[in-house]
């Protein structure tokens, strides 16, 4: 006989949902997750799921708000006040001890199949990715005003270095296994970007 889980608080419910969900796709891989697959692995019944999510899509789409939302360094990274290299290394810092705390949120990240059957799901990673670009280069627009940047530094560019250095830390860190701590790669990618930054001023 299926065994029923208790019921739970709603927003408890939709936690337990969404994180068997992660587990499911980090374990099998997008195409492996039904709605029948995550109420097996909670002990509830499908309807107990319908009762929070209208749907699959949905249940992704709660995923993705909490990666871009929820997270801390979108609501941080407005201020955009200070040195800018210090707002820089604390951004970073920021988001890989979150990805770090929030391990399983790598699957949404390097999911291009999941890009694929959800246009508007991409649509959304795309909003909050040029966001998050446009803020850093209006930073070092900024701080080159300030003359605390050197002229000849391309903020486009070097904006794509840096997010694209992120990606990149978090795709191996992920590829190894989780096996050591994230967190620690903030100082070391931030300290040779910064190089950059300041090297047309020497």
């Amino acid at each position: 006989m299926f065994f029923l889980g208790e019921r739970l608080p709603t927003r408890e419910r939709k936690k337990e949902i969404t994180h068997a969900a992660l587990e499911i796709i980090n374990t099998e891989g997008f195409s492996s997750l039904t709605i029948r697959k995550i109420a097996r692995r909670n002990n509830i019944s499908e309807a107990a799921i319908y009762r929070h999510f209208q749907s699959k899509k949905e249940i992704i789409d709660h995923l993705c708000s909490i990666l871009f939302i929820d997270n801390p360094v979108i609501s941080w990274i407005q201020k955009r006040r200070g040195n800018p290299f210090d707002l820089l290394e604390k951004a970073m810092e920021q988001q890989l001890a979150w990805i770090e705390d929030n391990p399983l949120f790598t699957a949404i990240l390097f999911q291009e199949e999941l890009f694929l059957e959800y246009p508007d799901i991409r649509e959304k990673f795309n909003f909050y990715r040029g966001y998050k670009e446009k803020t850093i280069e209006q930073l070092i627009s900024t701080a080159q005003e300030q003359g605390l940047v050197a002229r000849d530094v391309n903020p486009r560019i070097f904006t794509l270095l840096y997010m694209g250095s992120i990606r990149i830390s978090v795709l191996r860190w992920r590829n190894e296994g989780f096996s050591y701590s994230l967190k620690g790669e903030a100082k070391k990618i931030t300290g040779e970007l910064f190089k950059l930054l300041r090297s047309a001023q020497n």
